[in-house]
């Protein structure tokens, strides 16, 4: 596989991102994910742009005061949520829906 930059990716490397989730998500950013979190997920320059097993294109901020109350809770930064609709494949895989 080769990444747009013309950078040499292994089949491997795409595991590295993947997780086991309770069930396929949908597009709907309010539908909470539950998955368990990766060492990508927890931790890593990677980890920035991860919150609640969902990834963040604009990455998110843990120490934002939300608000304006002065009590701290997760920013996050752009709402750009990567978030699509999956569909189960052989009750092993989620996979992009295409419809």
């Amino acid at each position: 596989m080769a990444a747009e930059s013309g950078e040499k990716v292994e089949p491997s490397d795409v595991l590295k991102y993947s997780t086991c989730v309770k069930k396929c998500p949908s597009a709907d950013v309010a539908e909470a994910v539950e998955c368990s979190k990766t060492r990508a997920m927890l931790e890593g320059v990677s980890s920035k742009y991860y919150h609640e097993c969902v990834y963040y294109l604009a990455g998110y901020d843990l120490a934002a005061d939300i608000d304006g109350a002065g009590d701290v809770g997760v920013s996050i930064k752009g709402q750009l949520p990567l978030r699509y609709k999956t569909v189960a494949v052989g009750d092993r895989f989620c996979l992009p829906d295409p419809d």
